[in-house]
């Protein structure tokens, strides 16, 4: 084995060869100047490089979520709402990397994936960073419009109250509206269904 061999047919930086030939890097050097074009040597050297940080060589390899340095965790959306980084189980907001707490918070405690396509979260004591699920509640858009209509110039009610008022003057969330739970929709993905 040669210089030659070595140079073209692997991916070794000139220390290595000239450590594998046993000769000094300057010999290994001055024959790669000699017989191979400047724009050969360059392209072997960004193929290296390219190469160098693949896979779990990348030095941001596994840094995603909260692994990675620009990660801030939640974050205020403008109008005082939490979000967070979209958790694998939740299949809600599509082409979104974030998703609203609150709707996490109803979504794990309800065992559904996604709040239901025209349902909404009410925040009860109208505190948008409150997201506790005993101040949480899943209503129709129309239910949540009509009720904020109704509390116009009145004070918060409890969580209790709001679902009385769905129950009476709207349309309560039954699991038979859900598509899948967290456990079949993880399952589905899984293929241990």
């Amino acid at each position: 084995m040669d210089i030659k061999f070595y140079y073209e047919e692997t991916s070794m930086p000139l220390q290595t060869i000239a450590d594998k030939l046993g000769i000094g890097l300057n010999k290994v050097w001055k024959y790669t100047k000699r017989n191979y074009s400047k724009e050969f040597r360059k392209a072997r050297k960004v193929k290296n490089y390219s190469a160098s940080k693949l896979g779990n060589k990348n030095p941001m390899f596994g840094n995603n979520g909260n692994k990675h340095h620009n990660y801030v965790g939640i974050v205020s959306d403008s109008k005082g709402y939490w979000m967070q980084l979209k958790p694998k189980w939740y299949t809600g907001r599509i082409h979104s990397k974030h998703v609203f707490v609150h709707h996490i918070v109803v979504c794990e405690n309800l065992g559904i994936t996604e709040v239901p396509k025209g349902w909404n979260v009410h925040h009860c004591d109208s505190n948008p960073e409150n997201n506790s699920f005993d101040n949480l509640v899943l209503m129709l858009m129309s239910d949540h419009q009509r009720l904020h209509n109704s509390l116009k110039g009145a004070t918060t009610i409890s969580k209790e109250s709001t679902l009385k008022w769905v129950e009476t003057y709207g349309t309560p969330f039954k699991r038979d509206d859900i598509v899948c739970s967290i456990q079949e929709c993880i399952a589905v993905k899984t293929g241990t269904v």
